[in-house]
């Protein structure tokens, strides 16, 4: 059942592709895929080909609820990619709230963690109160010029508000981001959330936001132009904070999200000089994530179902669990801070000496965020394979390897490869 699921994912893929190759102008107005949303919804698809592998060799699962689980996989991975492919603003908010339904669901009724119910409400909460907002003024604009194009929604904002309204755009996406201070819905859902479910939240459903806010940049270029400082110097300091924060934690699960807020802070960073080249990186860097971070919840996953704990303190000794999947946990590791020949690694550098060449003050909080991030890395390698115990490999850590093995050579190849497709 989850290979149906997953063949039925990457055609309709295909499909969107080749159409908006072949008929571009006869495709329908409110669903056009582009060269932007091309590559998110081809990463989509193998993130769920990658969850489809986890759950279909899961032995926690009998083959209802393993058939219910992919049903919600696929339901979400078809929400994606509509917005991905989305021209219309109405539709892009409704597709963009309803990928919040099976993403509860698969919250609520897969995980196994005792506090899911309130990380679950939590989510909701935070996400409905900052969409609230754009609902309301994407109405009003409706109204008044009865067109829900982009273009046409956006011109009314650049000639009249263009600052509140860029904000009032904007506070919905960057909650999906998140940056600092609308980011505490997304460790508590990670935490809590399967391993799949995990792989789902960082891959796809933080990529809606960017998605969204790189819409807003290419129509509201003026209003971009004004806040531009207050969201470089937010992302700024949520890679410093949530860096400290990470360093702090002994929980695998949580650092992992945590990291997935310095990158995505990266992306925010990036996207706001507006340029050919940051343009470029942001997308690079934001395909790679997408791909590499599913993989670190996929190792923690796999190493919970082992071990049952996900604490620095409880798992040191992977080498004598597995040498295949002490050696994947350090390759997956090194990619997430950014190693040749993975595609992240040059678009940090980049972005990194856009930030030092923009103003002289950026030099040492790009130091201190390049120290800290490499520390944060060096010391969970070195905890995780500490050796305090050893195990004899059983059966369970045998398939896990493979599993992880299959999973990280797919994904960490298209990450390398992001470079060739821009």
């Amino acid at each position: 059942m989850p290979n149906m699921y997953t063949k039925l994912c990457c055609t309709m893929t295909l499909m969107f592709y080749n159409m908006s190759n072949k008929m571009e102008n006869m495709f329908s107005s409110m669903m056009m895929s582009n060269p932007k949303s091309t590559p998110l919804m081809l990463m989509t698809s193998m993130i769920i080909l990658t969850c489809s592998i986890n759950l279909k060799s899961s032995l926690y699962s009998d083959k209802k609820e393993k058939k219910e689980e992919m049903t919600l996989y696929m339901i979400m991975s078809i929400l994606s990619i509509s917005v991905f492919t989305s021209t219309k603003t109405l539709s892009f908010f409704i597709l963009f709230e309803m990928t919040m339904i099976p993403m509860t669901f698969i919250l609520l009724f897969f995980s196994k963690e005792k506090e899911k119910v309130k990380s679950m409400m939590f989510m909701m909460a935070t996400n409905m109160m900052f969409s609230m907002p754009f609902l309301l003024y994407i109405t009003k604009s409706k109204m008044i010029l009865s067109s829900s194009n982009y273009e046409t929604i956006y011109l009314m904002m650049e000639m009249n508000l263009s600052y509140v309204s860029f904000m009032i755009m904007s506070m919905m996406l960057v909650t999906k981001y998140p940056l600092m201070f609308t980011h505490m819905w997304l460790p508590k859902a990670h935490v809590e959330a399967s391993t799949s479910g995990s792989m789902i939240l960082a891959g796809i459903l933080l990529k809606l936001g960017t998605m969204g806010m790189e819409k807003n940049l290419l129509c509201m270029e003026m209003a971009t132009k004004k806040v531009a400082s207050l969201y470089k110097s937010v992302s700024v300091l949520s890679m410093v904070m949530v860096t400290i924060m990470a360093m702090r934690s002994i929980d695998l699960k949580k650092m992992a999200a945590v990291s997935s807020i310095m990158h995505m802070a990266m992306v925010m960073v990036s996207s706001m000089y507006m340029n050919t080249l940051s343009t470029e990186n942001s997308k690079i860097l934001m395909i790679s994530h997408g791909l590499i971070s599913p993989l670190m919840f996929l190792s923690i996953g796999l190493l919970y179902e082992n071990k049952k704990e996900r604490s620095c303190l409880s798992n040191k000794s992977l080498e004598s669990m597995s040498k295949t999947y002490s050696m994947w946990w350090f390759l997956i590791t090194m990619s997430n801070m950014g190693i040749p020949p993975m595609s992240n690694l040059i678009c940090e550098m980049e972005i990194f000496f856009m930030m030092m060449s923009e103003v002289s003050t950026n030099v040492p909080v790009v130091a201190l965020t390049m120290i800290l991030s490499s520390t944060m890395t060096m010391m969970l390698i070195m905890k995780m394979n500490s050796m305090k115990e050893t195990m004899k490999p059983s059966n369970t850590s045998k398939m896990s390897s493979m599993k992880l093995s299959i999973s990280s050579s797919m994904l960490m190849t298209s990450s390398i490869t992001a470079n060739l497709w821009f």
